[in-house]
């Protein structure tokens, strides 16, 4: 298989932008610092969710660091009258933006850490630690009656997230909070003075939900199921068309580690409820996770949390990572809808032999043998897959996106109809592909050409 590089586009480059705070929960006048970041300053920018093997996520926003040339104490603290820091560094705002040809597409969107902030004399530089926006969640602490018993979870999201330290960073409304699984809370104060990152994600794992954020600071709590967008299409080294987009495929694999075939969930009383899928525990094995959840306490509503959990990772799906040119991404998002078309190699069975030709040469005779197939993986295009993660590098400009196939099932988690034929990489009508006789109606309407397929006078 020969190296593929993906060209980069004249003019590709990443933009860096502060937004210094005038106050405590007032933000100033953005300012573009670009110039001011040094080659290689940037490191790389990840999101991601459901992406960490052997367990179950909500999200994950990764810190950035930047390295700014500080030779005339740009960088330096508020006590600076030379800084661009009025009031003070920490929370300061930093978009960074992936610009090429066809526009800009914020790419990070964070808060510096001032604590980590390290000022280099001798270089003349200042290294920053930026922070993803649902990093203020955790500065915060969740006061006594935030939560009351029997709200609903949406009611119970919204009431963790509306405070004003958050609400000055990120934007929340009720509208955007629509959790997978609708349960009410059993036990209000089982959520008081807990960090309130730590009291969203017990919500958002009991709700079998995820939380995203976009690039303008927007939450939306939401499904795990895909975006209803159009599939962003990838093709391997031996696309029939040479459309070639993918770097290198890597880590696929089943999807097991990410399976569990029983839930066990304590609730407030410290009662132990499990909830098993014994036909598939007993096809791929046993695997259970534990879940505590202190806010629950009827059966009713700890049954509703634990079949939902269950029903989402009961299955194997495929997962992998997929490497492509940054211009090709830039404007996905988590949970888009993927598809690879990466078809095996294929070569004449011997020397002197042609490639079979469906329509205008026979298959399988003597001088039109069935072809030598090499390569070690394919991966059919109506295989559905969505985005978990995705890891921007600025110094290749090529990014890597982890990839799980859709659904909740064995049988789903494909663009066509999963009943449909596929010959090769083909899809065939709708119907199966093999009848037993002539007056058989299932190979009906499913030919190549005008001929039957499959058929015992049709071999």
């Amino acid at each position: 298989m020969g190296t593929f590089t993906p060209p980069i586009q004249p003019g590709t480059r990443y933009r860096v932008y502060m937004t210094p705070r005038t106050s405590q929960f007032v933000y100033g006048t953005e300012i573009e610092v670009t110039d001011h970041i040094t080659f290689n300053g940037i490191n790389q920018i990840k999101r991601a969710l459901d992406s960490q093997d052997y367990e179950i996520g909500v999200y994950f926003y990764g810190d950035l660091q930047l390295i700014g040339s500080n030779d005339n104490g740009y960088f330096n603290d508020s006590s600076d009258l030379r800084s661009i820091f009025p009031y003070n560094r920490d929370l300061t705002k930093c978009r960074v933006v992936f610009e090429n040809t066809a526009g800009d597409v914020i790419t990070y969107y964070g808060l510096i850490q001032d604590k980590a902030t390290k000022i280099d004399a001798l270089n003349e530089t200042a290294t920053f630690r930026v922070l993803s926006l649902d990093s203020i969640i955790s500065t915060t602490q969740v006061a006594g009656g935030t939560v009351a018993s029997g709200v609903s979870v949406k009611t119970a999201i919204f009431a963790l997230l509306n405070q004003a330290a958050i609400s000055s960073v990120l934007s929340i409304s009720l509208g955007n909070i629509n959790p997978s699984t609708s349960f009410t809370i059993d036990v209000g104060d089982a959520f008081d003075d807990m960090q309130t990152q730590d009291a969203l994600n017990l919500l958002l794992v009991a709700s079998n939900s995820t939380m995203k954020i976009s690039s303008s600071g927007v939450v939306t709590i939401q499904s795990r199921a895909a975006n209803n967008v159009a599939a962003l299409q990838l093709y391997g080294p031996y696309d029939e068309l040479r459309r070639q987009n993918v770097v290198n495929i890597s880590n696929y694999n089943t999807g097991l580690q990410r399976m569990f075939t029983s839930v066990l969930i304590t609730d407030g009383n410290g009662l132990d409820t499990v909830f098993d899928n014994v036909s598939l525990a007993q096809t791929y094995g046993y695997n259970q996770t534990a879940l505590t959840f202190n806010f629950l306490t009827s059966p009713g509503n700890i049954a509703t949390v634990g079949k939902a959990i269950l029903a989402e990772f009961s299955s194997p799906k495929v997962e992998l990572e997929v490497e492509v040119p940054t211009s090709l991404v830039s404007g996905n998002d988590l949970l888009d809808l993927v598809s690879i078309n990466w078809p095996l190699r294929i070569t004449p069975a011997a020397s002197g032999k042609m490639l079979p030709v469906i329509g205008t040469a026979i298959i399988g005779n003597t001088s039109y043998p069935i072809p030598n197939k090499n390569g070690s993986l394919y991966v059919l295009p109506n295989v559905a897959f969505k985005i978990i993660e995705i890891d921007h590098d600025p110094n290749t400009f090529t990014s890597i996106l982890k990839l799980r196939q859709i659904g909740t099932t064995l049988s789903d988690g494909y663009f066509n109809n999963p009943a449909s034929a596929i010959i090769g990489y083909a899809v065939i009508g709708s119907a199966a592909i093999g009848g037993t006789g002539s007056t058989d109606a299932q190979w009906n309407p499913s030919v190549i050409g005008a001929a039957r397929v499959g058929s015992t006078q049709v071999a």
